[in-house]
């Protein structure tokens, strides 16, 4: 069975979430997913999180800095997310292969927003970062900014 891992870095209010822009798989191709990839051989969940993290953004993370939010069983993969909080990293981040980071604003919806501009989400993100956001909650009991969607953009209907 394939394994594999996605993360997403929160900053310190949990508003804005570092991304990444998908060109592969070819389902994911223009869509924005967590950080992440496959679990090597050898390699626990958490190793591959933070290895992944620091390919993809060319910041290094502790296995502290995550916390395990929920495993995805399929027929065909297994699949572990994790979340984590910290708006250092968040601010760190850049884009070190040929897929694009960034950090966006988590609105709700499957959009997340950067500048003035929505970017849609892989399908499953938007269940996957409200787990996400109330794990981190769950842990360190700390309440989070609520998104609110009163910048003054219009959302689109998609992203409802």
């Amino acid at each position: 069975m394939n394994k594999y891992f996605v993360g997403f870095m929160f900053d310190d209010n949990m508003v804005s979430v570092c991304m990444i822009m998908k060109n592969r798989p070819a389902w994911q191709n223009g869509f924005l997913n967590g950080i992440g990839g496959r679990i090597n051989e050898n390699e626990t969940p958490i190793e591959a999180m933070t290895r992944e993290f620091n390919e993809e953004t060319g910041v290094s993370t502790k296995a502290e800095s995550w916390v395990h939010v929920c495993t995805l069983r399929l027929p065909y993969a297994e699949i572990e997310f994790f979340a984590g909080r910290d708006s250092l990293i968040c601010d760190a981040v850049t884009t070190t292969t040929d897929e694009e980071v960034a950090v966006y604003r988590n609105i709700g919806g499957r959009c997340l927003l950067r500048g003035e501009k929505f970017y849609p989400v892989v399908e499953n993100v938007p269940m996957v970062l409200e787990l996400s956001r109330q794990r981190l909650v769950d842990r360190e009991g700390f309440a989070p900014v609520s998104p609110d969607c009163s910048t003054g953009i219009s959302l689109p209907a998609a992203a409802i």
